[in-house]
């Protein structure tokens, strides 16, 4: 895919629209929910692993490290935190380790903080370089604060709530992906026109492409893997 990441996208194309931001927040949300109704936790949910497809859509990709919910061993572990960066974007019953495993509450988080990331252009706590700073703000209860933005500002006080509630503190106080979408659609925004080059499968197709060739990495045989 030539657009990179959705990280890379966005530095190449400074003046992305709002509009196109929030559509690319969409694509996510229903990829995330196609994954959830499959029984998939993603598990890693962040810019780095957001694709954009020559279209312009934006496409999860989970580098395999999704896991099947009724096979679930992943254990989260401090070295894996550093590892990954991830303190910007995991919730704080994992960072706090009164949960062991992700769930789909985890992943509802972490897609409030790649919503944040796709709006600004920034990562979630981009004032704190360490990842140790970070972590001390969320287990304290903090989250990103809101940014400004040119879009209506009921519809933007709607957004940023809807973003709130994927950060609760309490997992089960977390919205379902199949809600979060709901909410974006009554929110009018819209994705890109459906191309070819595209489809909330994509996610599942390229995890089990994964498994079976783990080492290809190239873009493509990325290519070659979802199309």
């Amino acid at each position: 895919m030539l657009n990179g990441n959705i990280i890379r996208f966005m530095r190449n194309n400074p003046t992305c629209t709002e509009q196109r931001r929030l559509s690319f927040i969409l694509d996510v949300a229903g990829g995330l929910k196609y994954l959830h109704e499959k029984n998939v936790i993603h598990g890693d949910l962040k810019g780095a692993n957001i694709l954009v497809t020559p279209s312009g859509r934006a496409c999860i990709a989970d580098f395999g490290l999704s896991s099947l919910v009724l096979a679930l061993t992943e254990r989260f572990t401090e070295s894996t935190a550093r590892q990954a960066g991830t303190a910007r974007y995991l919730p704080p019953e994992l960072l706090r380790g009164e949960r062991k495993r992700k769930d789909f509450s985890s992943d509802v988080y972490s897609f409030a903080g790649v919503s944040y990331e796709i709006l600004t252009g920034k990562v979630p706590f981009f004032e704190f370089r360490e990842e140790a700073a970070v972590l001390f703000k969320v287990l304290d209860g903090n989250r990103p604060s809101k940014p400004t933005s040119s879009l209506d500002t009921l519809c933007f006080d709607r957004l940023w709530n809807l973003f709130e509630s994927c950060w609760k503190q309490e997992p089960e106080a977390r919205p379902a992906c199949f809600e979060i979408v709901k909410q974006l659609r009554d929110l009018s925004i819209q994705t890109t026109v459906t191309s070819a080059d595209w489809d909330p499968s994509d996610t599942v197709k390229f995890r089990r492409s994964l498994q079976i060739e783990p080492t290809l990495v190239s873009v493509v045989e990325l290519d070659r893997m979802i199309f």
